[in-house]
């Protein structure tokens, strides 16, 4: 079954390539954010740097724009697999269907089979569509989860960057005890989200 859903990916695989490549794009600019903020929020702007802050700013900018273009990108040529594989579905769904004898069509209601046809169909391609954005919309997410804990909360850094952070006074066990980091799955007093 999973093998002949596949067979309708491959006259659409170079695009899926980039409308993964793309998702995946989206995924580290937005880990990028946090690291950006971060150093201007603790190194630029108590230092005064303010050429740095702008230029920190415009990457941010641009790369919100990189953003929303490649979120264009996924959104428009994903759907356009997506009814392509739901055409070339229903042209095979009707093939099938003439091939039928007449008590099929005694047996089944015609209604149940316009459905199976339309609706059905429908949802078949939206999750061809979104399945694959899905998955990496979640490797998004374990992405942000596992940024946010290193960089805000310092858990999950090595160890010399743990003890460099307590040298200049930062007390990350303080953040340890209350957070707790496992598999990419950030908790409130020791209790997960996932």
């Amino acid at each position: 079954m999973l093998k002949r859903f596949i067979y309708y990916y491959k006259p659409h695989k170079k695009m899926l390539a980039l409308d993964m490549l793309a998702s995946l794009l989206i995924s580290v600019i937005g880990m990028v954010y946090p690291i950006v903020t971060n150093k201007m929020l603790n190194i630029y702007i108590p230092e005064k740097m303010y050429s740095t802050i702008v230029t920190a700013g415009l990457i941010v900018l641009a790369l919100y724009i990189l953003r929303m273009a490649l979120r264009y990108f996924v959104q428009y040529y994903g759907h356009v697999i997506g009814v392509r594989m739901q055409s070339q579905m229903r042209q095979d769904l009707f093939a099938h269907l003439e091939k039928q004898p007449f008590r099929f069509f005694d047996n089944h209601e015609t209604g149940r089979i316009m459905t199976r046809i339309t609706s059905d169909l429908f949802e078949v391609c939206e999750l061809a569509h979104h399945g694959p954005e899905n998955l990496a919309a979640h490797l998004e997410f374990q992405a942000h989860c596992q940024a946010f804990g290193q960089i805000y909360l310092g858990v999950g850094r090595p160890a010399h960057e743990s003890e460099e952070a307590g040298k200049a006074g930062v007390d990350n066990d303080a953040y340890a005890d209350e957070f707790k980091y496992k598999d990419c799955g950030i908790g409130h007093q020791g209790q997960e989200f996932f």
